[in-house]
């Protein structure tokens, strides 16, 4: 607890502070990621009428990728809303 709540709530931030430094910008793609979301679409390009949920892909996928790492695949590959940085 802070025994001097004014001077933290009075702290102001520079217009800047969250803008990212353009050197430190760039986003690395994971591997892992990039596997995965390979091995996403080649199921789904041999059975196109196959319907699962995330879980379901992340216990198919489980000796070969993390639960977190399907999770992040399929929703890189299949979100109606694609970073344009992946």
């Amino acid at each position: 607890m802070y025994r001097n709540y004014d001077a933290v709530v009075s702290m102001e931030l520079d217009d800047d502070f969250w803008e990212p430094e353009p050197e430190t910008a760039e986003i690395r793609k994971d591997p892992a990621v990039e596997a995965a979301k390979g091995d996403i679409r080649v199921l789904f390009t041999e059975k196109p009428n196959s319907i699962a949920y995330v879980k379901q892909l992340q216990v198919w996928f489980e000796r070969k990728y993390f639960h977190w790492v399907t999770g992040f695949a399929v929703i890189l590959s299949f979100s109606p809303i694609r970073p344009d940085c992946r």
